[in-house]
């Protein structure tokens, strides 16, 4: 699907590995939560840069990444061929048929924002709307197995990078 994201695909791994993501440690925190050999869904892989570090710490897991930037899936299948199963889907009206052990979101839906100096946390994301945020958490849960977790990634304020 062209959407406003597919204009950024370009430059989009120069720019969240300039310093705005570590893909690294952000792996190995999410795996340490979840654990080996499961069956992960990640809700915005993007062009699969977690996807590939997650992988690299556990290559025993089952892991779907989606996203609805078909140009973006593109370079996630260059950069992790059939070692995970991407799919062109919207995570408020995805239908995988498929239920996941854990369902992670680095920012690429949603995430928790902290607002710095404010000491505060405000849930943030990419879908517009109160409506389509809460279908779209639901439909993930109807994804997750009983006992699922979802991981939501805890954005740090902007600094210059």
């Amino acid at each position: 699907m062209v959407n406003q994201y597919t204009e950024i695909t370009k430059y989009y791994d120069l720019w969240v590995t300039s310093g705005y993501y570590d893909f690294q440690s952000l792996a190995k925190e999410a795996h340490s939560i979840v654990g080996d050999g499961r069956q992960v869904l990640e809700l915005g892989v993007g062009t699969g840069l977690l996807a590939q570090k997650y992988i690299e710490l556990d290559p025993t897991c089952e892991f779907t990444g989606i996203d609805f930037t078909a140009s973006m899936l593109e370079i996630a299948k260059q950069r992790l061929g059939n070692q995970v199963k991407l799919i062109e889907a919207d995570a408020v009206t995805m239908d995988l048929n498929a239920k996941f052990d854990v369902g992670i979101s680095n920012g690429g839906v949603w995430g928790i924002l902290d607002q710095g100096d404010q000491a505060q946390w405000q849930f943030g994301g990419h879908v517009p709307g109160l409506e389509a945020n809460r279908q779209g958490l639901a439909n993930v849960a109807r994804h997750l197995k009983e006992g699922g977790l979802l991981l939501l990634h805890l954005q740090k304020p902007h600094d210059d990078f």
